[in-house]
Order: structure tokens, then C-alpha cells, then sequence
């Protein structure tokens, strides 16, 4: 199943000449456009080109055929009668071109969900694995792509980064990748292989109007392009503005945001945030929330942080969520949350695997001296630390003191007899010279910095 890129063509060719000077109105010669795209291309040693062998991708490598360093890969999907003849044609346009090829076969499995996603997923990762540090993968997405991208990324009411569509070079495993025909319009590619007689087959598959964006490409594009001609140019043009909208966007918060960063990881000053318009704030918290790993938010989430978060009264504990993900607020800072566990029901006192993550150690000459009842638990705040220098010290007070926010806390591991606190993970018991008798070993990622801030932190 190749990429939309890789699609339609008008089928059997004969063996005309490829480079004929264009006459007024017509597309501009094979010459001429392979120097558009050598003029296109990153400096590199060596270049993958896609070879799918549908009409664009063998235009391509009839167009760049000559580049120095250039190889051909196929990836075969092994889906459908046309598997076969699209490897055929791969292996027939390398070698027309005079081009190396490699080919690799997948095995997905057909009945399960989203095919086509799964089936480009697989493609760009085998591309990836052959790929050599430093090289180029080349792909024949071509202007009307671009242009349903775009239409694609509308209908999802994408911002800047989605209206951006593809774009035409970007990090790629251990190279990069490059779409060189971005502007290039799909019928001039079309002509190209078409009258150089290349042998590509048309992929049926891109002709089944049930995929949305063949439904686009069927239904949609013929009507916007009877209404005006040069529309995906046009649509095309404006993906490109978006993509400069959105590297200003993406300038202005690589100024901004290290001044908001908070001294956790995902935490973030939420005053200087909420002083920024809109326009700035929805793509930071977009930002935020990628790099913390979590799947993107909804536009409630989004638009929530100055009425949920920001209004809420001080003492508050406010949170966003979505897909176990949540944007909290604690004191001054916003937290980036991922999905918590349940909190650890009260066990045994002793030592072992703890339910929220990593392992508990107990002093053995604490353990030998508990009194009878004592239970691990978490959860509750109440109660004084067990602290002869300093009685009545309020457990719920220190951990406000050590900034602990209110979602670790019912993690936080405790020894408790009758309501009582004997001792508290990784807080000494008497003062700064007595060593914890209760650790947090190994804790999870989401509370390993507070844990290591509190091995670090003494009592006052």
C-alpha cells in the first residue's frame, strides 16, 4: 500500500523521449524540473530514494538518476494482488534507471484495525532501519499531497503545525528525510514517467474511496480544481506559510519557556504562562505536553488552564485531565501528570515491593522494636512527626515545607501504629545526624525527584 504520493498514473507506456522542451502553458521538461529538484535537495553523500513503483516515486528516480550516491528501496507490504506487481515494477524502473535496489517484505496482519496507518507506520520504519547515518531518504510526495494534507489537517481544525503539512526536510532515524517535489504539480511528474516509458503500475488501492483521504483525492479534488485550477498550488502555498507561522511560534517559545521552567521535570511557573496571549499559550501547553510523553490534548484541555487552573483559589488543587493524563496546578507550579497508579492500600510492616513502585527498606533495629499493629500505609497527612526535639511538628505542614505536591502524597510510604506516625520515607527521625529508617528505593519515574530532593533536604 504505498503512500498517497505514490498513486495514480495512467498506465502502459511507451518509449518516448523524456526531455522535450515545453511549449507555452505546458510543463516545464524533464531537464528543467530535475533541476528544480537537485536545487531542492540537502548536501548529503549518499541518498535512499523510496521506490514504491507507482508513477511518482519512478519519476523521481528517473529525475534524479544521476545524483552521485544515489540507492533505491522498496518496501513490499505483502497486501493484495498488487503486491507483486508493485515489487515487479520497483525492481524494473531501478534497473531502467540504472539504480541499486533493496527490497523488503513486511508481514502485517490484514484483519487487524487501521491497515493504512499501521502499513505507513511499518514502511517509514523499514525505511529507517536502512537508512546509514547521515543519508537522505528521499520521498515522492508531490504538491496535490500537500494540498490534501493540508484539507486533511483543516477538517481536524489542526493549528500552525498541522496546516503545515509535510514538511520538506526534517530529522530522520540517523539521516534525514526530503521531499523534494512538494511544489512539483502531480500531472508534471505524471508526464515524466508516462514519456519515459517507465513501467510503473497503478496501485488499485488508491482508488478505494472508503480511505479518507482517497475519498478526498476522488471526490473533493476534482470539484475544487473545476472551481479553480490552480488550487493546489494555492493550498499548497498556504501550507507553507502555516509551517513559517509555526516556526515563529516555535522560535518565540525556545526564548520563552526556560525562564518558565520549574525545578521538576514537567513543571512550569504558571504566572509568567498566564501573562501570555492566547496565541502563545495553547502551542507552549501543546509543547509541554509532547514532552512529557503524553498523547496530545483536547481543545477543552487547552483552552481550560486560565479558568480551571489559573482562577482556582490558592488552596486549591485544580487539575485538567484527559486519557489518564492531567495538567495540575500545585502552589505556584503546573505539573505535566502522567497516569498514577491507585494509592497502596495499608500492608505489613515490613520490607519489600511497594503497590505505587519500587521497593521499601526498614531499619532492622526499627523493625525489631515496632509495636504491635504497626502498618505501611499512605494517604494521610494527619498526625505529628515523631520528633523529640521538635514535638507537635505537623506531618501535613512538612510536606507542604518540602513542596511534596498532594497527588505523591498518597504514594508516599508511612509507618503508622493507631493513627499514629512512627516514620515517614526518607525523612530522619531525630535531626539531621540520624539517617532515614524508612526508604523509597527505586521509586517510579513520577516521584523519583521529590524522593532524591528529600534524601538531599534536612528538617529545619
Amino acid at each position: 500500500m504505498p503512500s498517497p504520493a505514490e498513486g495514480a498514473a495512467a498506465a502502459p507506456h511507451s518509449d518516448a523521449v523524456a526531455d522535450v522542451g515545453p511549449a507555452a502553458g505546458q510543463a516545464p521538461s524533464a531537464a528543467t524540473l530535475a533541476a528544480e529538484l537537485r536545487a531542492r535537495l540537502p548536501r548529503a553523500s549518499a541518498y535512499l530514494l523510496a521506490l514504491s513503483g507507482g508513477a511518482d516515486s519512478a519519476a523521481l528516480a528517473w529525475l534524479l538518476r544521476e545524483l552521485p550516491g544515489l540507492r533505491c528501496a522498496h518496501i513490499d507490504h505483502g497486501l493484495g494482488p498488487q503486491a507483486a506487481p508493485l515489487a515487479q515494477a520497483a525492481a524494473a524502473i531501478a534497473a531502467r534507471c540504472g539504480l541499486r535496489l533493496t527490497t523488503r517484505r513486511l508481514r502485517l496482519d490484514a484483519t487487524a484495525g487501521n491497515l493504512e496507518a499501521r502499513a505507513r507506520e511499518a514502511r517509514y520504519a523499514a525505511l529507517g532501519a536502512l537508512l546509514r547515518p547521515g543519508e537522505v531518504l528521499l520521498c515522492a510526495q508531490h504538491q496535490s499531497d500537500q494540498a490534501e494534507t493540508f484539507l486533511l489537517a483543516a477538517a481536524r481544525r489542526s493549528g500552525p503545525a498541522g496546516l503545515a503539512g509535510m514538511p520538506p526536510l526534517r530529522p530522520f532515524a540517523r539521516g534525514w528525510l526530503a521531499r523534494p517535489a512538494l511544489d512539483t504539480p502531480a500531472p508534471a511528474l505524471r508526464a515524466v514517467a508516462h514519456a519515459a516509458g517507465l513501467p510503473y503500475v497503478d496501485d488499485e488501492s488508491n482508488a478505494d474511496p472508503r480511505h479518507k483521504r482517497n475519498a478526498l483525492r476522488l471526490q473533493v479534488g476534482p470539484a475544487l480544481r473545476a472551481w479553480q485550477g490552480d488550487i493546489d498550488a494555492a493550498l499548497a502555498a498556504v501550507a507553507r506559510q502555516q509551517g513559517e507561522v509555526q516556526a515563529g511560534l516555535e522560535a518565540a517559545l525556545d526564548a520563552l519557556l526556560p525562564a518558565a521552567a520549574g525545578p521538576w521535570p514537567q513543571s512550569w511557573r504558571l504566572a509568567p504562562l498566564l501573562g501570555w496571549p492566547e496565541a502563545l499559550l495553547q502551542p507552549a501547553l501543546r509543547r509541554l505536553i509532547a514532552r512529557a510523553g503524553a498523547p496530545p490534548a483536547p481543545a477543552r484541555v487547552l483552552a481550560g488552564l486560565r479558568s480551571a487552573l489559573g482562577a482556582a483559589p490558592a488552596d486549591a488543587q485544580p487539575q485538567l485531565s484527559w486519557q489518564g493524563w492531567s495538567l495540575r496546578r500545585h502552589a505556584q507550579w503546573l505539573f505535566v501528570v502522567p497516569p498514577l497508579p491507585a494509592p497502596p492500600p495499608a500492608g505489613p510492616a515490613r520490607a519489600g515491593a511497594w503497590p505505587s513502585g519500587g521497593h521499601i527498606w526498614l531499619d532492622p533495629a526499627l523493625a525489631a522494636t515496632l509495636p504491635a499493629g504497626s502498618r505501611l500505609e499512605a494517604g494521610p497527612t494527619q498526625g505529628s512527626l515523631p520528633r523529640a526535639d521538635r514535638p507537635g511538628l505537623r506531618l501535613k505542614a512538612e510536606f507542604a515545607r518540602r513542596q511534596v505536591p498532594p497527588w505523591l502524597r498518597s504514594h508516599w510510604p508511612q509507618l503508622r501504629c493507631a493513627g499514629r506516625v512512627l516514620a515517614v520515607a526518607e525523612w530522619p527521625a531525630d535531626g539531621l545526624q540520624s539517617p532515614p529508617a524508612l526508604r523509597w528505593q527505586a521509586p517510579p519515574p513520577w516521584a523519583q525527584p521529590w524522593v532524591e530532593q528529600a534524601r538531599r533536604q534536612p528538617f529545619r
